[in-house]
């Protein structure tokens, strides 16, 4: 945290560096004078020395806070994934969840690295710039403030409008990205049925989509940006004309008006910055609720308060009046199962396909719970004992052959970490 704040504070003092500039080319229009390097000129040069030393490390602190950020909810949301129960990921698409854990905290990183603190300094610039706005004149100020109410007529239903755009681009985006998970994963498959034409057209699909969103973001900017700085010039030419007429009779001085002027163009930049903030925020917050929609997931699966480890482990199984259906369906697969596996022996269930065989070889590590009866190890209610424990004890062989990232070596460790170099070649 020390870090952002420090990254804050300098971030701060370029912000009140550059509210004193103006001040100084006041005095210096008032003041001219043989000694105008020591007294104006010198200190000007030694404050943008400071500005320019303060938003470098300003940025760097910011830019440290944001990827430290991200890699934290990344790394949250990660071993969140890795416990979430087999169900979840039956109602899931994987490549959306891939876009929830790269493409959202990669908005929430931008978010929180820079447009935040802009936001904040822009604040602070347009409330300093306006007191000391007003402290040189009153009706400039004014006038200039009259014209706030029109910016704001334009931003404020653009921003709802750009809100709906950001979440359902970052939904096609998800889309996409399970597409692509899905289709390179199964290739062989696509080739194998000849179905590269229909992948296409729904590839096809998703990017004539965020064609479609990111014109719809586009048309509006390109409305909304000149719109704004034309209201803007309209105001600054108004502004002038009146501090003209204000020199004129004498009510400000020529150094006011240059002043006044300086920090009418400070305020320009941190109302675009504030601007784009509004599109950044919306995409940010669309990030954050799919982040913490994930997150707030509670697994159903997961050790009873009293469980236990397995003692001295034979491996007779026994499904005892089994009932199960899956959570999205009432309609039952496995209803009222009795079956008896000793120690040792080989079973083989043989059925058509979704008969139930693999859903019944599930329940054994506790991939789904019972939807009634009970499975017992040893005599022991599986839902009893210890969850990493239980399936530490068994070894399932898959019908497709998967190999992880790494060596063979790596590969045939993967259900035993710590297994020495002869256990692997004796397996």
């Amino acid at each position: 945290i020390w870090a952002l704040i420090v990254g804050l504070i300098l971030s701060l003092f370029g912000t009140i560096s550059g509210l004193i500039i103006p001040l100084i080319v006041k005095q210096v229009i008032e003041n001219m004078s043989s000694n105008i390097y020591t007294k104006f000129i010198l200190p000007s040069l030694i404050i943008i020395a400071l500005w320019i030393s303060s938003s470098i490390l300003s940025v760097y602190l910011l830019q440290y806070v944001g990827i430290k950020v991200v890699k934290d909810l990344r790394t949250k949301l990660w071993h969140k994934l890795l416990n979430l129960p087999v169900k979840y990921y039956d109602m899931e698409h994987s490549g959306e969840l891939i876009s929830r854990v790269i493409n959202d905290t990669t908005v929430l990183k931008e978010l929180l690295s820079f447009k935040i603190v802009d936001f904040i300094t822009g604040i602070i610039t347009i409330i300093g710039s306006t007191v000391i706005l007003f402290l040189i004149d009153v009706p400039m100020t004014l006038v200039l403030i009259l014209g706030i109410p029109l910016v704001a007529l334009v931003v404020v239903p653009i921003g709802s409008k750009l809100y709906k755009i950001a979440v359902n681009e970052q939904e096609e985006m998800a889309s996409l990205t399970s597409l692509l998970s899905q289709t390179l994963s199964e290739i062989r498959l696509i080739k194998a049925y000849g179905s590269e034409d229909v992948e296409f057209y729904k590839g096809e699909n998703n990017f004539k989509n965020l064609f479609k969103y990111g014109m719809k973001t586009a048309k509006i900017e390109s409305i909304l940006t000149p719109l704004i700085m034309c209201f803007a010039m309209l105001i600054f030419i108004f502004v002038i004309s009146f501090g003209a007429y204000r020199v004129s009779v004498g009510a400000v001085s020529s150094g006011d008006l240059i002043a006044f002027l300086l920090y009418v163009t400070n305020l320009i930049d941190p109302v675009k910055k504030l601007l784009n903030f509004t599109e950044q925020f919306q995409e940010g917050v669309t990030g954050f609720e799919r982040f913490m929609e994930m997150i707030s997931v509670i697994p159903d699966i997961k050790d009873a308060p009293d469980a236990q480890s397995m003692q001295e482990v034979k491996g007779n199984i026994s499904f005892e009046n089994v009932s199960f259906h899956y959570a999205d369906s009432d309609q039952m697969v496995l209803n009222h199962v009795n079956l008896d596996v000793p120690a040792g022996e080989y079973v083989a269930l043989v059925g058509s396909s979704g008969a139930g065989k693999t859903t019944l070889c599930s329940l054994i590590p506790r991939f789904y719970d019972v939807t009634g009866g009970t499975i017992r190890v040893d005599g022991q209610d599986i839902r009893n004992i210890k969850l990493s424990d239980l399936r530490n004890h068994i070894g399932i062989v898959q019908q497709d052959v998967y190999l992880f990232a790494g060596t063979i070596l790596e590969n045939i460790r993967y259900g035993k970490q710590d297994a020495s170099r002869e256990e692997v070649i004796r397996a």
